[in-house]
Formats: structure tokens, sequence, C-alpha cells
């Protein structure tokens, strides 16, 4: 299967079912080629009837956005996801569930810029780096980018985690002695 499908038919269930993707969208896109940025919303008189959508007091859960094969080919992806992302998966929908309406809108709108963003900066580079080229090396560009990007986002994660850890026992020393705390005790293996 396509991993940008896989990609798209997360994002619209995790749309739908509320599910925060925050850690687990670079895993299930890591091949796939950024989606582009969302269509303007028509307007009111546009928008074909779906029938009667329930209203904010109404029990129940909202119309589903997917169509069955869809659904059924979300499934199929999130079930050969490994155990550990399923759970994460898992995790983070109930999370998002007990959260109030206004956090999660706060959060969707956060994430949806953030995609915009993303998306604004990778086409200002490609095309001012690529005006010359023909389209199918321009796409070659467009990946690379984003691969080598990832790598690159990956890395320096990992470097700011490692002197976060480094530094994090000289500032907890440095607070102990400004309020007087005694040291914790190291743990000792225990012998017998």
């Amino acid at each position: 299967m396509d991993r940008q499908f896989q990609y798209i038919l997360i994002r619209r269930a995790a749309a739908w079912c509320g599910i925060l993707l925050v850690g687990c969208a670079p895993l299930l896109a890591q091949d796939a080629e950024p989606l582009p940025p969302p269509a303007p919303p028509e307007p009111p008189h546009a928008i074909p009837e779906q029938g009667p959508r329930p209203f904010k007091g109404r029990p129940g859960p909202p119309p589903n956005p997917l169509t069955p094969q869809e659904h059924a080919r979300l499934k199929e992806v999130i079930d050969k996801l490994p155990p550990d992302i399923r759970a994460l998966l898992d995790r983070n929908r109930r999370r998002f569930q007990k959260m109030p309406e206004e956090r999660r809108e706060v959060l969707k709108n956060y994430a949806m810029e953030a995609r915009e963003r993303m998306q604004g900066e990778l086409d200002r580079i490609v095309l001012e780096n690529t005006s010359t080229l023909p389209e199918a090396e321009r796409d070659r560009f467009r990946q690379r980018y984003i691969e080598e990007r990832r790598s690159l986002e990956k890395s320096l994660r990992e470097k700011m985690d490692q002197k976060r850890s480094s530094a994090l026992p000289a500032l907890l020393e440095k607070l102990r002695t400004e309020f007087g705390i005694a040291a914790a005790p190291s743990p000792t293996p225990e012998s017998e």
C-alpha cells in the first residue's frame, strides 16, 4: 500500500476520532511526500447535503467522513502498525477525547498551522532552487529535500536531548545548593 495514502487515511481518521498523532506521524509518513495545503472552505451553499448532522448537545459520534472503503483500508493500515505505535495512538485518542472542546480546537489549529508553515517553506525552497529543472527533476529534488530535512531534524533532536540530559544533573545540584536541599541518596545495588 502506498505510504502517502496510508498517511492520508490515518490523518482523516485522526480528524474524525480526535487522535493526536504527535510523535507517530513522522513514523507513518517517512516515505510520503508532504500533503498539499488544505483547500479553502467552500461557502455553505456549495456544500452538498449529507443528511441531518447531530447538533452540539446531541449524544452520539459525528458523521463519519471516511467512505467504507477508506475505513477498511485504514483499519488494515492500523492493524499492520507495531503494537507500541497502536498503543500510542489509542492512548492519545483517549486523552484527546477527554479534553475540553476548546483545547481540542487549539491543538487542531496548531497542527494545521505547523503543516501549512512546513508546506510553505518546502514550496518556497523548491521554487527558489529548481526553477530551471524539468518537472521530474523538481519532484526528485523535493523528495530528496524532505528526506534530508527529516534526517537533519532527527539528529538535531537527538543532540538536544543529549545536551539536556547531561545538563540536568548540574542544574539540579545548583538548585539543591541554592535551596538547601540535601542531595538525594544514590540508589545502591542490594548485596546478598
